[in-house]
Order: C-alpha cells, then structure tokens, then sequence
C-alpha cells in the first residue's frame, strides 16, 4: 500500500499517476505524490512498533495453516504482480475498453 517497488502499490500508483499525468492532472499527480509521502511515514511507524520497540507481552500469536497458507499466497501475490503486472494491467485494458468503448 505504501508504493515502494516491486510491489503491486508501486505498480498501481505509478499507472495511476501516468495516466492522471496524461490527462494534463500534473497538479493532482503532486498532491498525490505527496499525500503518498506522508502515508509512508505512518507505515514506517507501524514497522517500528512492530520490529524495532521492546514488546509489552511477550506471547506468540497462533495463527492457524489455513490462515498462514492464505498470508504466504497473498504475500506472494503482491510481489509477483509488483514484477510483472502485464496480466493484471491486461485484465485492468480489457475491462476498461468494455466500460468505457
């Protein structure tokens, strides 16, 4: 979500913000960019809580096979769609051109 490559955030934001570029939206695309920045700093955050801080419990969290198979797929989804999007921006063209022909 925060747009660092080789994620699909990167990938989508970087189409996002061509194409609203390409419409002549170059003021848009700044306050984008910018208001990306920004929420980069929050998940940065969030990273220190988790990684960097002592922890008040010092319990593991149980997650099931289920639960740790659907994180491992998703994870791995993001990042394959991050390094190669044609099939998701294909898929993205194709439903463009039945909405709006």
């Amino acid at each position: 979500l925060a747009g660092l490559p080789f994620f699909v955030g990167f990938t989508s934001k970087f189409y996002l913000f061509t194409a609203a570029a390409d419409g002549g939206l170059i003021w848009l695309v700044g306050i984008a960019i910018t208001a990306s920045l920004i929420s980069l700093y929050y998940y940065l955050m969030v990273m220190k809580q988790m990684y960097m801080l002592p922890s008040e419990d010092a319990s593991s969290i149980r997650i099931s096979a289920t639960n740790r198979a659907l994180l491992w797929s998703l994870t791995l989804t993001i990042v394959v769609l991050g390094i190669f999007p044609s099939p998701l921006i294909n898929t993205i063209q194709s439903a463009s051109n039945v909405l709006f022909p």
